[in-house]
């Protein structure tokens, strides 16, 4: 009942703006398609990029054995991992120990946002610096940050994404 009162809506709607009652074909074909009979190639939902930022840092050796990261550094071109569903990239750190990783070929949809948190994770991979390359597993940096949803999206008229947070993730120095 609910459907066919929809229908009768959108009739009234094409009505309004200048479909004539003898076009039966185009109101049946609106009628079938807001039924959900016929599905809509251009009503489908836009796929969402899914992108990881994080940072990764040097832990400071006055914080040694502990998990805080007070005092420490940002390390440029660290390397960490994002492996979501059995798929792994590589993504280098910035200046500013900024890693923003793109996932190849992984989209979601307003109703699966929730799915990057379960399946994707960050790893520490390597650190350029020689005082300051040993894994540490701050906040899982060594058996896989998890994401965290920030509710970030960037959104233009071709382009729509879904940023995700995981980390912070650090390296501590062999020695201190």
């Amino acid at each position: 009942m609910m459907a066919h009162s929809f229908s009768y809506a959108v009739f009234l709607l094409l009505s309004l703006h200048g479909v004539q009652a003898g076009d039966d074909s185009l109101l049946e074909d609106t009628a079938k398609v807001v039924d959900g009979l016929v599905p809509c190639p251009s009503c489908e939902e836009r796929k969402i990029h899914v992108v990881v930022e994080g940072v990764v840092l040097c832990q400071s050796c006055s914080q040694a054995g502990t998990s805080s990261l007070a005092d420490s550094t940002p390390i440029q071109s660290a390397v960490v991992s994002v492996t979501c569903n059995d798929q792994t990239d590589y993504f280098p750190t910035d200046s500013n120990g900024h890693f923003y990783a793109e996932i190849a070929g992984y989209k979601v949809s307003d109703k699966t946002l929730e799915e990057p948190l379960q399946t994707c994770r960050v790893r520490l991979d390597s650190s350029p610096l020689p005082n300051c390359n040993q894994q540490t597993d701050i906040n899982n940096g060594i058996d896989g940050a998890s994401l965290r949803s920030e509710n970030k999206r960037i959104s233009s008229e071709h382009y729509q994404a879904a940023i995700y947070a995981a980390g912070p993730v650090a390296f501590r120095p062999a020695q201190c």
